[in-house]
């Protein structure tokens, strides 16, 4: 355990931060012109709204708010 809470407040900027990218990089990954694999909307909106819940599955403990500021704010 950190002095201060140093220690939570440095594993919750970076499990966000994590969950953040992740989050990000399905978005961009399937909004991609040669990355997309169906051009299908109701397959993407279904694959995004999947990894969000998943993700706030994983990180439910620091609020899920995907935004570092935010969680650390």
């Amino acid at each position: 355990m950190g002095r201060n809470g140093f220690h939570e407040d440095f594993q919750c900027f970076y499990s966000q931060t994590l969950c953040t990218f992740i989050f990000v990089a399905v978005i961009l990954m399937l909004k991609g012109e040669k990355t997309s694999p169906s051009k299908d909307g109701i397959h993407l909106a279904g694959t995004v709204a999947a990894t969000l819940w998943a993700l706030i599955v994983l990180d439910y403990h620091t609020g899920a708010c995907f935004n570092p500021a935010v969680a650390l704010g």
